[in-house]
């Protein structure tokens, strides 16, 4: 099962939520614009929150949802 890797190259910036307050646009602007396609918002250094491109979410769900799919097939063949 070939699944896509592309988490591996994705550009994440860690970002403070105090900055983050002052530069939301600009945040969301580099999101669409695909300059950072993660976020990881942090508070008292710790991530909080993750702001993640739309069109990688999806991607994401739907590499779950292949996962998933795999691993229930697995689970048939293992029971058969």
């Amino acid at each position: 099962m070939e699944l896509n890797r592309n988490i591996e190259n994705q550009k994440e910036k860690v970002i403070p939520i105090s900055r983050l307050r002052r530069e939301f646009n600009s945040v969301i602007r580099n999101i669409m614009r695909g300059k950072n396609n993660i976020y990881a918002v942090t508070r008292k250094d710790k991530p909080v929150v993750y702001l993640v491109k739309h069109e990688l979410y999806l991607e994401w769900l739907d590499e779950v949802e292949k996962i998933q799919a795999h691993i229930k097939s697995l689970e048939e063949m293992s029971s058969d």
